[in-house]
């Protein structure tokens, strides 16, 4: 098996969200060309939140990049240090107001592994209590969805990004 050879990278522009770089990279035929890469500085970490009867915690939410409006799980960055279960109880309280009793780490992924080396974490959560209102800047509306409920919605291409990769990975566990 023969690797890629990456002759070297150059930074095209550089933010504390993102970085865009050039490699000189070389085929396993020997092909050589540049290739653009999405470098991102954080890891980020999704929960699957489930309460006493089994619904899940679902957002809804405009996504204004790929201007659509989609149902999403809680997210966001994982600081430096901080543990992903830490980061994904964080943010299923600065996002929907709720708070998981448990949450456990179910493994990590690379949504796009041929563009961008950005990592995302996905964890499951049970129990849950309010302690806070809903950030109107990230939630239009939220819902406790039973399992067929979320399976519809998958179906019915309602559910994008991350968020689909893990709930479906919350239900195949």
């Amino acid at each position: 098996m023969t690797r890629w050879k990456v002759h070297g990278e150059r930074s095209l522009h550089e933010s504390d969200t993102v970085r865009l770089a050039l490699a000189d990279l070389e085929l396993t035929d020997g092909t050589r060309g540049d290739h653009y890469i999405i470098r991102i500085p954080f890891q980020v970490v999704s929960l699957v939140l489930s309460d006493a009867e089994g619904r899940l915690l679902l957002i809804w939410r405009y996504r204004f990049i790929t201007d659509q409006w989609c149902w999403d799980v809680p997210a966001g960055k994982v600081a430096d240090g901080e543990d992903p279960t830490a980061a994904a109880a964080r943010a299923a309280v600065d996002e929907t107001g709720w708070q998981p009793t448990s949450v456990r780490l179910l493994g990590h992924y690379h949504p796009s592994p041929g563009i961008s080396d950005q990592r995302v974490g996905v964890c499951v959560g049970t129990g849950a209590e309010q302690v806070a209102a809903a950030n109107p800047n990230e939630v239009e509306r939220l819902e406790w969805v039973t399992v067929d409920r979320v399976r519809d919605l998958i179906r019915d291409r309602q559910v994008d990004g991350f968020s689909l990769t893990s709930l479906l990975w919350a239900l195949a566990e």
